[in-house]
């Protein structure tokens, strides 16, 4: 039989000691180490209750958390271990030998040090919550329970970690313990919340819901305070990774919108319950729209009071309210640089200034940002390398170097828009209803932006929505750091320039489409004598390898062959540039030199402007500048929904190409033709009996 265990009768050793001598009794005990990589499915929990508590222990370098984290996990696994009466008979040492560790384990866990510890903790939880009014009776019960404090610790700490600090004004701090907001309020605007939070009578700290009217997915919460001369937002605000993503996955679907939306909500215990959601019919999250006036102005809006709220909430914020006390006034936390709204941007003394325009004391020391607007030359495929997740494949700098010079100003500078208004470009591409949808519901601003309600266009008929070209816009209730501001305004330039492009280019192709589809079909035609070899040449002689995918230029086969001229083949229909007459009754195409009926079918799709002046027997010179990067190679690194990337790589798209114009090439043969080619492909014959469409 074992020993007994021998503990000393007050163990006065720092809590991390006593927890680090726990903690390897129970690796021993239950036969999994804190350091294992590899885990069956028996050992999955106890390895993820391992990974708790060594998250614990770097929260809490003092070993408070994880030492009242094991205490339940012990319990927990006793609870769930079991032995069979054939399991103590057959090894019956091992049976009592394993109960005295986990006596010794547990002896350690609940000594009289252990629970001294966790009732000096409850009390002074208990004494937040009576501070704030919030000692119900069901709040104390989950306080006096065993389980939920040591984890609703852990969340606080997890939460001082991951929640973002933002510092808008610096000064003097004060010394006196922060004051306590009672109420959980509610702001329209972040530029309005933090005029109201310099305002504040006293130093101290509030809860917020920063509602955002028209994507309540959007909102968030945050705690903010002053201190003294400092103003500080500390808020689980999710920055996006680039500018307009979140417009972008809530265009591909709810369920996208809900999850990341759950996520922001389950990652800590704000109460988000009052943002008001639905169900649809597919159990997917509704939000609702806003639909009374938003109200602007330094009052905020109180929801609730803090000693209203659910319990495991009220104590996680009391815990939060202690741990900021702690963190940004006895520490005395300072952000390295000052952040700013997108509002500060075009109104630089915002924060400095009261409604009247006079400035007030905190201007003294105050430095405003200095950003300045974009101009085309600092739009640069080096300039977005800084910022993007992989290097620019500048695969249309062509079309940036074609257009660049036609930006205006304004579209690279769109500083402002209204909670629920889209800035657009009206595309190249109108009608006349649509066209009067646009004059009937938007307002003309400068250089061609016009703006639109959201909610408007969403309402329109499809028949009647118009086509545009959205531009981004710089939220004023956006803020970052300076450099952060710099970096999204950078993107936010370079997007707009990229959508301005689009249009240059789009109303180009427009244009001249008919004169280059004209010229091609002229070329093509004085050129069949040397494309009659290439049929003869065969598909392989043309088809390129490209690492392990084959290209070819030709596609080769009888009329009828549904493997290789199938309804969802690449080589198309086999009417455009056609060399060979249709016969309507019958369906039937003739052989481009004999006239019977056909037999074969060549079809030819360039790859890239070398092949289409193979097809037409003209120099690149003397083929049109707009077809010279026909085939040009797509964008191949990222994701551009998860992932910053260029937008001259991402949005820009070179409209010459086979989806708007086709260049395809079809040579209809009968048997006796493609005999004839190939026995004259050597030499050509100078004259062709044949038609072509």
């Amino acid at each position: 039989m074992r020993p007994d265990p021998v503990l000393p009768a007050e163990d006065d050793r720092p809590i991390r000691d006593i927890f680090e001598d726990a903690v390897s009794r129970w690796e021993a005990l239950t036969g999994v180490r804190r350091n294992e990589t590899r885990f069956t499915l028996g050992s999955l929990g106890i390895s993820e209750m391992n990974r708790m508590l060594d998250e614990a222990l770097k929260l809490d370098p003092e070993g408070t958390t994880a030492y009242l984290l094991l205490e339940v996990f012990l319990r927990l696994f006793l609870e769930d271990k079991t032995f069979s009466a054939a399991q103590i008979m057959r090894d019956y040492a091992k049976t009592t030998g394993f109960l005295q560790d986990a006596e010794r384990l547990f002896s350690i866990v609940q000594s009289d040090r252990a629970l001294e510890v966790s009732a000096q903790f409850r009390r002074r939880v208990r004494d937040g919550l009576a501070a704030y009014g919030a000692d119900r009776p069901d709040v104390l019960e989950l306080v006096d329970g065993p389980d939920a404090i040591p984890f609703l610790r852990r969340d606080a700490l997890r939460s001082l970690d991951k929640l973002q600090a933002y510092q808008f004004l610096a000064g003097e701090v004060d010394t006196a313990h922060p004051q306590v907001i009672r109420h959980v309020h509610m702001a329209w605007s972040a530029n309005d919340l933090l005029a109201a939070v310099r305002d504040m009578p006293v130093s101290g700290v509030a809860l917020v819901l920063m509602r955002d009217a028209a994507h309540a997915n959007r909102s968030y919460f945050a705690f903010v305070m002053r201190n003294g001369g400092n103003v500080i937002l500390f808020t689980d605000r999710r920055k996006p990774v680039y500018p307009g993503q979140d417009d972008v996955l809530e265009a591909r679907g709810s369920r996208g919108v809900a999850r990341t939306y759950a996520a922001r909500e389950n990652a800590n215990h704000f109460p988000y319950q009052l943002i008001p959601t639905s169900f649809d019919d597919k159990g997917d999250v509704v939000f609702e729209r806003e639909t009374a006036p938003v109200a602007h102005g330094l009052r905020l809006m109180p929801l609730m009071e803090i000693k209203d709220l659910p319990p495991t909430q009220a104590i996680w914020v009391t815990m939060m309210l202690s741990l900021i006390s702690d963190r940004f006034w006895k520490q005395g936390w300072r952000a390295p640089e000052l952040s700013y709204t997108g509002e500060m941007i075009r109104r630089r003394e915002l924060l400095v200034e009261d409604g009247n325009g006079a400035r007030l004391p905190a201007a003294q020391d105050y430095r405003p940002i200095t950003l300045e607007d974009v101009r085309v030359e600092e739009l640069t495929a080096e300039v977005m390398a800084e910022q993007t997740s992989y290097p620019p494949e500048v695969i249309n700098a062509w079309l940036e170097a074609r257009y660049r010079d036609r930006v205006p100003s304004a579209v690279l500078n769109t500083w402002h828009r209204n909670h629920d208004e889209i800035l657009f470009l009206e595309s190249a591409q109108g009608d006349r209803e649509r066209d009067g949808a646009i004059a009937a519901h938007s307002v003309a601003l400068t250089d061609g932006i016009r703006s639109m309600s959201r909610e408007r266009i969403e309402k329109l008929p499809f028949w009647k929505k118009p086509a545009v070209t959205e531009l981004e816009a710089f939220s004023g209730a956006d803020f970052g750091t300076e450099a952060e501001l710099q970096r999204d305004r950078l993107f936010i330039a370079r997007k707009n320039m990229a959508a301005y492009i689009q249009k240059c280019a789009d109303e180009e192709f427009d244009a001249r489409k008919p004169e280059v589809a004209a010229w091609y079909s002229r070329a093509i035609g004085a050129n069949i004598d040397a494309i009659l070899p290439l049929i003869a040449a065969g598909p392989e002689a043309s088809t390129r390898t490209e690492g392990h995918i084959k290209s070819p230029l030709m596609g080769f086969g009888e009329v009828g062959d549904d493997d290789t001229f199938g309804i969802y083949s690449r080589w198309g229909w086999g009417n455009e540039h056609a060399f060979g007459e249709y016969r309507q009754r019958g369906g039937k195409w003739l052989c481009y030199l004999t006239g019977a009926v056909a037999t074969y079918r060549a079809t030819f799709i360039p790859r890239d402007v070398a092949d289409i002046s193979l097809l037409t027997g003209l120099p690149v010179s003397e083929i049109p500048d707009v077809l010279h990067h026909w085939g040009d190679p797509s964008r191949h690194s990222g994701n551009h929904l998860l992932n910053r990337l260029d937008p001259m790589d991402t949005d820009l798209r070179n409209p010459w190409n086979r989806k708007n114009l086709l260049l395809d090439v079809n040579v209809y043969l009968s048997k006796r033709g493609l005999k004839r080619v190939r026995s004259e492909s050597a030499s050509p014959v100078s004259t062709r009996k044949g038609t072509t469409a």
